[in-house]
C-alpha cells in the first residue's frame, strides 16, 4: 500500500475515532498527527491513559475471573453496538 491511501484509511480511522468521543466505555480520543524521526514517517495517535494491569496480564497471571470476563464481553459488546449505530465497522 503506498503512502497516500495508508494516509487516506488513516483519516478515515480517526474520523471514526471521533464518532466515538462520547461513548461509554472507549477511552478518550485526544490528538493525532504525523512526525518524522531520523527520516521515517510515522503516524499517531494519543489515547487517554488508563493505569492498571491490561486484560493480558491479567490472563497471563491466571488472574481473571468469570465475573471480570463477563464484565469484559459485556462491556465490549455495548462498544460494539454504539459502533454499529455510529455506522461504524471494524475488522
Amino acid at each position: 500500500m503506498d503512502t497516500v491511501a495508508k494516509k487516506a484509511n488513516w483519516n478515515q480511522e480517526i474520523i471514526k475515532v471521533n464518532k466515538l468521543r462520547h461513548t461509554e466505555g472507549v477511552v478518550n480520543y485526544y490528538a493525532h498527527g504525523q512526525t518524522t524521526i531520523h527520516g521515517v514517517d510515522y503516524l499517531y495517535i494519543m489515547w487517554e491513559y488508563i493505569p492498571g494491569k491490561s486484560l493480558k496480564q491479567y490472563i497471563e497471571d491466571k488472574q481473571l475471573t468469570m465475573q471480570m470476563l463477563v464484565n469484559v464481553v459485556f462491556r465490549s459488546l455495548a462498544v460494539f453496538f454504539a459502533c454499529q449505530k455510529l455506522g461504524i465497522q471494524h475488522a
